[in-house]
C-alpha cells in the first residue's frame, strides 16, 4: 500500500471498457501531485535531455532567414507555419524518450521503483511508439487538409472548427495509446483501439483533466519557467495515474479485451506476451 495521502486505486480494463471504473478528476490530480516529487530525480534529467535534443533538432531542420534566430522563427506565425513539419519530425524522433517518461509516470503511479534503466527499456519499443506518435499527428493533419479542400471552399471558419474538434478528440482518445505500448507492450493497432474504446467512455472527464493541466502548466511557466520543473513531470504522472486508475496493472488481470464491448469477456487478451501485429 502506498504511503501517500491518497492511496492508489487499481482499475480494470474490462470494467473501463464498459465505463464502470470511477474516475474523479480531483483524485487523479491529487494523487499525481503527491507522487511527483519522488519522480523528479529520474524525470528531470530525462526532460532536460528531451528539451535539449528537441532544440538541437529544430536548429538543424528549421529554415532560419539571415539575421534571425531560431526563437524569432518560432515566434513569427508565417515562418513558423512554413516550418511546422520540423515539429512533427522532431516529435516522432523523440517519441521513444517521451515513451520512457510515460512509463516512469505509470510505474510511479503504481508505486513501483523508477529507474533510468526502466525509461531506457522503452527504446526496445521505439518503432511502435514512433508509429503511434505518427498516427496521432497525421490524423489531425489529414482531417484538416480534407476539411479545407471541402468545407473550406465555402466556409473557412467551419473548416477550422472541424479541424480543431478533430485535434481535440484525437489527442484525448489517444492518451492511453503510448502507455499501452510501453507498459503492456501491445501492438500499435491494439494500443490505439484500446485507448479509443476506453476513453470514449471518459472523454469529458479526460478533456477536463487536460484543460486543467494546460492551465497549470501555463501558470507555472510565468515565473521564469521555473515552475515547469515540477508541472511537466506532473503531466506524465497524471497520465500514469489515469492509466492505472482505469486499466490497472497488467499483472493483476488475466484477460484484457481491446476491440469491442462484445469482447469484454472474450478470450483475446492484452498482456505483455501479445505478439505485435
Amino acid at each position: 500500500m502506498s504511503d501517500d495521502k491518497l492511496v492508489k486505486r487499481q482499475g480494470n480494463f474490462s470494467r473501463a471498457l464498459r465505463g464502470e471504473e470511477p474516475l474523479v478528476i480531483g483524485e487523479v490530480l491529487q494523487r499525481a501531485w503527491e507522487i511527483t516529487v519522488r519522480s523528479l530525480p529520474v524525470m528531470l534529467p530525462l526532460m532536460i535531455a528531451y528539451i535539449v535534443i528537441a532544440m538541437v533538432l529544430n536548429s538543424l531542420f528549421l529554415t532560419i532567414p539571415e539575421g534571425m534566430t531560431m526563437f524569432d522563427v518560432m515566434l513569427d506565425p508565417e515562418l513558423k507555419s512554413d516550418n511546422d513539419w520540423t515539429g512533427i519530425v522532431t516529435q516522432i524522433i523523440l517519441a521513444p524518450l517521451w515513451g520512457g517518461l510515460t512509463l516512469i509516470g505509470i510505474l510511479n503511479a503504481n508505486d513501483e521503483k523508477i529507474t533510468f534503466s526502466a525509461a531506457f527499456s522503452v527504446l526496445q519499443r521505439s518503432i511502435p511508439v514512433m508509429a503511434v506518435t505518427f498516427v496521432k499527428l497525421a490524423l489531425p493533419a489529414l482531417i484538416t487538409f480534407l476539411a479545407f479542400v471541402s468545407i473550406g471552399l465555402f466556409s473557412p471558419p467551419a473548416a477550422g472548427a472541424v479541424s480543431l474538434i478533430a485535434l481535440i478528440i484525437i489527442n484525448i482518445t489517444f492518451m492511453l495509446a503510448i502507455p499501452l505500448v510501453v507498459h503492456r507492450q501491445t501492438s500499435v493497432f491494439k494500443s490505439i483501439m484500446g485507448s479509443v474504446l476506453v476513453l470514449r467512455r471518459y472523454f469529458w472527464r479526460a478533456l477536463g483533466l487536460m484543460i486543467i493541466m494546460v492551465i497549470i502548466i501555463i501558470i507555472s511557466a510565468l515565473p521564469l519557467l521555473l515552475g515547469l520543473l515540477f508541472t511537466l513531470p506532473l503531466l506524465f504522472n497524471v497520465t500514469g495515474v489515469l492509466y492505472i486508475a482505469l486499466l490497472g496493472d497488467r499483472d493483476t488481470q488475466e484477460a484484457e479485451p481491446v476491440f469491442a464491448e462484445e469482447q469484454v469477456e472474450a478470450s483475446s487478451p492484452i498482456n505483455k506476451d501479445t505478439p505485435n501485429e
